[in-house]
């Protein structure tokens, strides 16, 4: 087992295991391991089993301090905004249930094989064992008693024994492989005509039409009223502009804050004497993004801003300037410059508008369609892209939603984004139907809101020679999230059947499963 594991660290095994049980043993004997935590006396309690408090803190610091290699501004306030503690727990949770499986199923680490691991994890592989050298490293690096550490390494090895024997039964086969290898080396390129309904105006709606789609409508119209709530439900908002005197770190001393300050105070002294507030912003505000509007941030509610920013901007008349304000970003000097009051419409309210969007919806769509269609039709007459006639497609103006024939460059069919197209699933569907026999789409199709004529430019069938010196690879990448997936359904269903509490006093912040 241990030979496989080092042969395979990269392997689905190795990489699931550290993903489900993340906290392995370099992370549970930290300063709390072996001692009564005060307190709080378990992290948690499964099949009668305890995880200790010490074991979860260990875990939990351990986990911000590797999320801190990446990120050094993160903290504990956004470490319970994003629910790591619960994380934590429930890691720790799921390598107890297999570690207590391991045990049920006769699974034992024999002594020689603790050791030949312990051994390699201590001192590396090629290392010779010194027993000297061993107890200071695992008092003083580990800081914990020998029996504690053999104990939780023995226990981590019987759980990812116990994850190995449940995801046997999942492989991935050879024809599996065989379709991946074709998904992933068959490329296509293609001509195609975009035509975005948007780019065509609609003639208005007249009321007698609104009231019969009215009539005959109504759950679509309640639909797509409970789709788009927060644009008939809208909170209060300010439009407000505001100059920046930036720090330059979080950590920034007192005598740099009262220097940046008085810098602030310079150029609210210059508002008040009446020089123009968005010239002053333009030069001077340390916010780039709003420099060049004149320090204008647009519309925001309530919770779009920092606190100390947002009720400033709201305290504030229309056009009326602001003290200085602090945020953790630095000084601002605000002035709101609009107001919108709370808005809120009924679906009865909202109705008719509702109504008249989706008629108009209706029409563009049709006449796009219709475009798309001649397009196609062009295309299968063999006409270049540069020849093809449908209106709009000469337009000048720089519109973003007018229509446009070009090509892609190649893609393979499990390509999330498609080269100058995005995301569309669809016309990947519909671009791997085109054969050289058939190079032309048979009809138009919509993706994404917008509707396409297609043309087969090239297509490069995978090289099935190749396959077989790539089978195992593509096989091990198939079977990793296969068998993660399956780990995961089946650490649910163990959790499900398990008799598990939490110390909810622990986990204020995560009440998922608690």
């Amino acid at each position: 087992m241990l030979n496989f594991m080092r042969q395979n660290a990269n392997s689905w095994v190795m990489i699931l295991l550290f993903a489900i049980i993340i906290f392995v043993f370099a992370i549970n004997f930290g300063p709390w391991a072996g001692q009564k935590p005060e307190g709080l006396p378990y992290a948690a309690i499964v099949n009668n089993k305890q995880i200790s408090l010490a074991e979860f803190s260990t875990a939990y610091t351990s986990q911000l301090a590797r999320i801190k290699q990446f990120r050094p501004d993160y903290d504990e306030t956004q470490a319970d905004k994003d629910g790591i503690k619960h994380m934590v727990l429930e890691q720790l949770v799921a390598r107890e249930l297999l570690t207590q499986l391991g045990r049920a199923h006769h699974l034992r680490i024999g002594a020689l094989t603790l050791a030949d691991e312990i051994k390699a994890r201590v001192f590396g592989p090629d290392a010779d064992f010194d027993n000297q050298e061993y107890k200071r490293r695992v008092h003083g690096f580990f800081q914990t008693t020998i029996p504690q550490f053999e104990e939780q390494v023995e226990k981590e090895l019987v759980a990812q024994q116990m994850a190995d024997v449940i995801s046997t039964p999942v492989f991935v086969s050879d024809q599996e492989a065989k379709n991946s290898f074709i998904d992933k080396n068959t490329k296509v390129a293609v001509d195609y005509i975009k035509i975005n309904p948007a780019f065509y105006p609609t003639t208005p709606v007249a009321l007698d039409q609104v009231v019969a789609f009215v009539e005959k409508n109504r759950p679509q119209i309640a639909e797509y009223y409970n789709a788009h709530l927060s644009q008939y439900n809208k909170e209060k908002e300010v439009r407000a502009s505001h100059i920046l005197v930036k720090f330059p770190s979080p950590d920034i001393s007192a005598d740099e804050k009262a220097k940046l300050k008085e810098k602030a105070q310079a150029l609210a002294d210059r508002v008040k004497k009446g020089e123009d507030f968005a010239k002053i912003a333009s030069t001077e505000s340390d916010d780039l993004g709003s420099r060049a509007q004149g320090g204008d941030l647009g519309f925001f509610s309530a919770g779009k801003m920092v606190e100390e920013f947002s009720k400033a901007a709201f305290k504030l008349e229309r056009d009326q300037v602001s003290e200085i304000v602090e945020s953790p970003f630095g000084f601002h000097i605000i002035k709101t410059t609009d107001k919108m009051d709370e808005q809120k419409l009924t679906l009865a309210q909202a109705t008719n508008e509702i109504a008249e969007t989706l008629i108009k919806k209706e029409l563009q769509d049709a006449q796009a369609k219709s475009i798309a269609q001649e397009a196609l039709a062009q295309l299968k007459a063999g006409r270049a892209l540069d020849k093809i006639s449908i209106p709009g497609l000469a337009s000048t103006k720089d519109d973003a939603l007018k229509p446009v024939a070009d090509q892609t460059t190649s893609f393979n069919r499990t390509s999330a984004y498609v080269p100058k197209i995005g995301k569309a699933d669809t016309f990947v569907e519909q671009a791997f139907k085109l054969t050289k026999a058939n190079e032309s789409a048979s009809e138009v199709f919509e993706s994404d809101g917008q509707f396409f004529a297609i043309r087969l430019k090239s297509r490069e069938d995978a090289d099935m020679a190749k396959f077989e010196t790539e089978k195992e690879s593509i096989k091990t990448s198939l079977l990793f999230p296969r068998k993660r997936a399956f780990m995961q359904q089946y650490l649910t269903d163990l959790k499900a059947r398990a008799k598990i509490t939490y110390n909810k006093a622990l986990m204020k912040d995560a009440e998922v499963g608690i």
